[in-house]
Parts: C-alpha cells; sequence; structure tokens
C-alpha cells in the first residue's frame, strides 16, 4: 500500500505545481490587438508599407498592487513575428541597430512607471513593421511576451496570437 501512497502524494505534488505555476501566469495578462492608427483596436489587414501596429493590453488578475515600467516598446517585449510558413520575420535594419546600441548605451524613449491596482489594465503600443520586415504581401502571426511584474516573481506573460494580412 506504502507505493502507491507515495505515488499518488508525488502525482498531487506535480499537479498542486503545475496549477499554481497556471495561477501565477494568469494574476498577470497580456492581450494584443491589430490597430490602423496606434490608438484603437482595428482589423488585421494592411497594405504594404502602411505601419503596422498592435495594442498590448496588461491586466492585473492579481489581488495586489503591481507595478511596471514603459521604456521602450523595442525592450520592453519579446515579439514572436513569423510568416505563413511559420519562419521567424527578419528583424528590420532599424531594429537591429537598436539592439547594438544597447550594448554600448542604453538610451530611452520614454520613462513610464505604470501602477495597475487588481484588476486594472493598462494599454500600450508597438510598431511591429519599425521592428519587423513585413514589407511584402502575405499572412502573419504576432505574439508577445513581457516579464511579469516583479511582485508576481519570475517568469514572463504571454499574449494571445494575432494573424495579419499585408496586402499589395
Amino acid at each position: 500500500m506504502r507505493p502507491v501512497a507515495s505515488v499518488l502524494f508525488c502525482f498531487a505534488t506535480i499537479v498542486a505545481s503545475a496549477l499554481a505555476q497556471e495561477h501565477a501566469k494568469s494574476m498577470f495578462a497580456i492581450s494584443i490587438a491589430p490597430s490602423q492608427n496606434a490608438t484603437q483596436p482595428g482589423t488585421p489587414v494592411w497594405n504594404v508599407g502602411a505601419p503596422v501596429f498592435v495594442i498590448v493590453t496588461m491586466t492585473n488578475n492579481s489581488n495586489r498592487t503591481l507595478h511596471l515600467s514603459l521604456i521602450n516598446p523595442a525592450f520592453d517585449y519579446r515579439m514572436t513575428v513569423q510568416d505563413a510558413t511559420g519562419q521567424p520575420v527578419s528583424e528590420t535594419q532599424q531594429y537591429r541597430k537598436m539592439k547594438e546600441s544597447q550594448e554600448s548605451h542604453f538610451e530611452a524613449a520614454r520613462f513610464i512607471v505604470v501602477t495597475l491596482k487588481p484588476n486594472e489594465s493598462c494599454r500600450d503600443t508597438i510598431e511591429v513593421s519599425y521592428l519587423y520586415n513585413l514589407s511584402l504581401p502575405g499572412e502573419y502571426s504576432i505574439q508577445v511576451e513581457r516579464d511579469k511584474p516583479t511582485e508576481l516573481g519570475k517568469g514572463g506573460a504571454r499574449s494571445n496570437v494575432i494573424n495579419v494580412t499585408i496586402r499589395s
């Protein structure tokens, strides 16, 4: 009977750990929506050459006040941008230069400290086409990730994936 109890205890510990991790993830949520004007959600279709924006909404689902900073959208978030075949889209020359200059000296585009009380949300905007080469017509997928506020410990939060179309 003891081996069965040991196995059940191990299984219960693993399940409880997984549920705790999932709960921690859901305490800070990120979602993204396409935007043509960088201020309001819109349709996920752009013409070649038009700036492609996503609106990032961050929500505090915890029962405590959280703090986060918004310094530069290029570095506040990690993005996954893929073409229709699932291949990563190349970074733009501007983004590569920004990353190179960050290694020698950091340039803040802004410095905003956000305080999110329980159940509050805030929005930010990323110009995806400034960072990734979306100059060819086609279908692309975009996902955003960000570190959780320090009050929630280590780890990140990932957004939903949106599919967008660039047409000629």
